[in-house]
């Protein structure tokens, strides 16, 4: 019985057209790329969000429209914002004021009470200092005369004394030594009294006004610090009442800035940005963080393009890319600005505009271009674009799936 082999050329037949088979399962997606264009342009969305509780005022812009200059979409006004506390810090800070104006009158008023004192302290101190300056000299003169005095009442005394009998008699010169005993008392009384006056007089110089009989005659200077301590208090007083006034308008400037903000709120974006989508519209009541329209940046211009892992792994940030619009029919040059595997993809969340091959188990490349006035002035977001990535071939794709 004869045994059938495959033949040689079966063999080799079968192989080629397994190898084939791969081959187009290989570069199935890179050829549907090119037939159905299934990248995206697109770029970054943008949500604006009403920044207060309020209504919507008009006008508003539309979706389509460009934002102007002011950046203005929308304004959010609030009827019925409460400013009870700014009328409450108003108040407060008018208090605050008065208090101050007050005080300064009363700060004005002893001040000049300090100076008429003052004035009428160094007047006192001046006809003291005076007076002992005029006393002094004539006590040490007194002094001097008076043991000039004594000098002599003691010669006159020693004369009687030494006198013999029946020359002076003995009243006489026991009247001698009581003249002598004056004189010594009348030299020690003025020599202390002069002693006290110099001592008045280096008091006088410290700011202590003596009497001779030792009495305080400072009632001047008494006064003068009395109303100085009083003056200082006031003072005091203002200085903290105008702290109060300076806290109590910041507490205002808060309050306006707060009652200015919950008012009317702009809602804002990018002067010459395009609005993307409207979800709510005048006079729509929104709260706090309500998106209310999202808004594109038409000068920030991406392509969305699908691609397998594999192909992937063969890209780097900032690798070149070749990308046709629908529509053009010359190519243009871009770059890979951020890589994204099939288990991380972003979507219409961040991006305004999803590629059409987009579907699960597919990774991500985001290509950046360069704008033209036509894009510009277009915006051509959404259109549909056809990315080749020279790093990736047909060969470069079989080689890492091969793991060759």
């Amino acid at each position: 019985m004869t045994r059938l082999e495959p033949s040689r050329t079966l063999v080799a037949g079968l192989g080629l057209f397994g190898v084939l088979l791969y081959s187009i399962w290989l570069a199935g997606p890179y050829l549907r790329s090119i037939a159905v264009r299934d990248a995206a342009v697109t770029t970054w969305i943008h949500v604006a969000t009403a920044p207060i509780d309020g209504q919507l005022a008009a006008p508003s812009r539309r979706a389509g429209e460009r934002v102007g200059d002011d950046g203005l979409l929308a304004t959010v006004v609030n009827p019925r914002f409460d400013d009870t506390g700014l009328a409450r810090a108003t108040a407060d800070l008018e208090t605050a004021r008065e208090r101050v104006a007050a005080l300064t009158a009363v700060v004005r008023d002893h001040e000049g009470l300090v100076a008429s004192r003052q004035r009428l302290a160094g007047e006192f101190a001046l006809t003291f200092k005076r007076n002992l300056d005029v006393s002094i000299p004539a006590m040490t003169e007194l002094v001097a005369a008076n043991r000039r005095r004594l000098l002599l009442e003691r010669t006159e005394a020693n004369r009687r004394a030494t006198a013999g009998p029946g020359v002076e008699s003995q009243s006489a010169a026991d009247a001698a030594m009581a003249r002598v005993a004056e004189a010594e008392f009348a030299v020690a009384d003025w020599s202390g009294t002069l002693d006290r006056a110099a001592i008045r007089r280096r008091a006088a110089d410290a700011g202590a006004f003596v009497l001779d009989d030792l009495s305080d005659a400072g009632a001047a200077q008494r006064s003068l610090e009395d109303a100085r301590i009083a003056r200082d208090h006031v003072r005091a007083e203002l200085a903290m009442a105008t702290t109060a006034v300076e806290a109590a308008q910041a507490v205002v400037d808060r309050a306006s800035r707060v009652a200015a903000e919950n008012r009317s709120a702009p809602l804002v974006a990018l002067p010459g940005g395009l609005v993307w989508n409207l979800f709510v519209a005048a006079p729509a009541a929104v709260h706090t963080g309500t998106p209310v329209a999202t808004w594109v940046d038409c000068r920030v211009l991406l392509v969305d393009a699908p691609i397998s892992d594999v192909g992937l792994s063969l890209l780097r940030p900032g690798a070149p890319a070749s990308v046709v619009l629908e529509g053009e029919r010359r190519a243009r040059m871009g770059t890979v600005l951020l890589l994204r595997g099939s288990a991380s993809t972003m979507g219409a969340s961040e991006l305004a505009a999803v590629a059409k091959g987009r579907h699960p188990g597919v990774g991500q490349a985001i290509v950046k271009l360069e704008p033209t006035a036509a894009d510009l002035e277009v915006c051509p977001v959404g259109r549909a674009a056809f990315v080749h990535f020279p790093d990736v071939t047909v060969l470069s794709v079989a080689r890492a799936r091969l793991r060759w």
